[in-house]
């Protein structure tokens, strides 16, 4: 993948986390950032960035929320919601987002092991005990049918 296109796929992954998220902070309290230990400046830089982003046409648009100690600090939206139809992005706009379970579900399990309620090396039957004793085909690639698949232990 090029550096551009790398470039492009991390805002454009950092934009649909933030729409996750913005889903999910709608309804809390507004708070001013200072008041929760944030910097408005440094909040605004979401618009200088992401912003940039948009009038350069390297994203459509975004919906941006920070929320911190149950209190939103930042609620944006820019840009259009589809570039055909010229739509204005919406705080309430909806998008498909896709396969972002992965990212999400890593970030909330790297947040666990950051507050030390698991372990990276912890086997995932300690959480999740139907997948104890998962089994791999072997021969998957020569295998016509199931029958004739071999398993070993993953």
């Amino acid at each position: 993948m090029s550096p551009t296109k790398k470039s492009t796929y991390r805002y454009s992954l950092l934009a649909l986390l933030l729409v996750a998220f913005a889903a999910f902070g709608a309804d809390l309290e507004k708070g001013k950032p200072e008041d929760v230990g944030l910097s408005s400046s440094r909040l605004n830089r979401i618009e200088e960035v992401f912003g940039g982003k948009v009038k350069a046409g390297e994203i459509p648009g975004y919906v941006a929320l920070v929320a911190r100690h149950g209190k939103v600090v930042y609620f944006e939206a820019n840009g259009v919601q589809d570039p055909n139809t010229k739509k204005a992005m919406s705080r309430d706009s909806i998008f498909r987002i896709y396969s972002m379970t992965k990212p999400l579900t890593s970030v909330a399990a790297l947040i666990l092991v950051e507050e030390g309620k698991i372990k990276l090396s912890d086997p995932i039957s300690m959480y999740l005990p139907e997948l104890a004793n998962l089994q791999v085909a072997t021969n998957a690639d020569t295998a016509k049918t199931a029958a004739e698949l071999k398993t070993e232990p993953a």
